[in-house]
């Protein structure tokens, strides 16, 4: 049983958590990933004390300090909250937590592929954060999914991981920033997929491989991964808590 559940893993869930563990409370974090939409910016100048800094490193630090006064972190989606007299039960795609109180600091949720095996094999080689579980896919190949400077940043960092890492995008180009573009392309061990999109991921009970399908052609073909990182973007996403708090017609949590 944990003092808090924090849902989220952006600036505010990684703020709340720093606050409750410094404070002595058993803190767990909810998240998919580690970061949220700061990720999607290469420089952030104006947070406080840090002249410029990226989005991910800014994040990385976060999550440095809620470790280091003893926040635990759980890489899942909580897909359903219930109050059960005095404390919640969190149930994620993968396991069951329970807390005396939850604070719900998700705001946007990465999205997913929606594609089948997805569900399946998170955590077994799907991931939605190459911050917190690149390390774990050493000299492996592995595949980015999505677009936009998230995606470089993610195919980019695990460049000096992974053995080959494909960047798979649907339009022609590589789409982000131009440094980043640039930086990408000069990696001897990037593939870049254009036009292509996924619509299968498979493996028993890891991940074996994706299918790919050709945006123009509409051929597929397989390709072999032992990891997979979705850098699809972000939607907010409150239907698990629709029966705990009140929504407004666009589904937003009122406060």
């Amino acid at each position: 049983m944990y003092d808090v559940a924090v849902v989220g893993g952006a600036a505010a869930g990684l703020t709340a958590a720093l606050y409750t563990s410094r404070q002595g409370l058993k803190t767990i974090i909810l998240t998919k990933d580690i970061g949220g939409q700061a990720l999607l910016t290469p420089h952030i100048e104006n947070y406080p004390g840090c002249e410029s800094i990226g989005g991910l490193e800014l994040m990385e630090k976060f999550r440095e300090q809620a470790t280091g006064f003893g926040t635990e972190f759980a890489y899942e989606e909580v897909k359903e909250i219930q109050k059960v007299e005095n404390w919640f039960r969190l149930k994620t795609t993968i396991n069951e937590y329970s807390a005396t109180s939850v604070v719900l600091a998700f705001g946007k949720t990465p999205k997913d592929l929606g594609v089948p095996g997805e569900e399946t094999l998170v955590g077994k080689g799907v991931s939605y954060c190459a911050v917190c579980d690149g390390p774990l896919f050493k000299n492996k190949v592995v595949g980015v999914v999505g677009w936009g400077n998230s995606a470089l940043e993610a195919t980019i960092m695990l460049c000096d991981i992974a053995k080959k890492v494909y960047l798979v995008f649907r339009s022609a180009q590589m789409v982000g920033h131009s440094a980043l573009i640039q930086d990408c392309m000069k990696r001897g061990n990037v593939v870049p997929v254009p036009r292509s999109m996924v619509t299968e991921v498979k493996g028993e009970p890891v991940l074996e491989s994706v299918v790919l399908k050709d945006v123009k052609t509409d051929e597929t073909r397989d390709l072999e991964l032992e990891g997979l990182f979705v850098e699809m973007g972000y939607v907010a996403k409150t239907g698990f808590v629709r029966d705990l708090v009140d929504v407004n017609a666009k589904g937003e949590i009122v406060v």
